[in-house]
């Protein structure tokens, strides 16, 4: 049975093996990659997430990773992962 459970964004890793783009070899690599192709797409979501707040209905999906014990992998929301752990730093 599944469960929602908040996850500190720390523990979340971006997904490197993400579909809509070639694989990457690392986090920094794979935030580029996002940054690179989303471009003002991303900035639209920062001042959205900055003003209104991420929506609750639109989950962020992870699993865990199978190599880090404690961390999880995006499968579904890298976009809104990748914003927040840039509006983070």
């Amino acid at each position: 049975m599944s469960q929602i459970i908040p996850i500190p964004l720390s523990q979340i890793e971006l997904d490197e093996n993400n579909h809509r783009y070639p694989d990457t070899r690392s986090q920094r690599e794979a935030l580029q990659t996002i940054l690179d192709d989303q471009k003002g797409k991303l900035v639209n979501l920062a001042w959205d997430i900055v003003k209104h707040e991420l929506n609750p209905s639109d989950l962020v999906i992870v699993i865990l990773h199978p190599d880090y014990k404690g961390k999880y992998i995006v499968v579904e929301g890298n976009r809104r992962v990748a914003t927040l752990k840039i509006l983070e730093n």
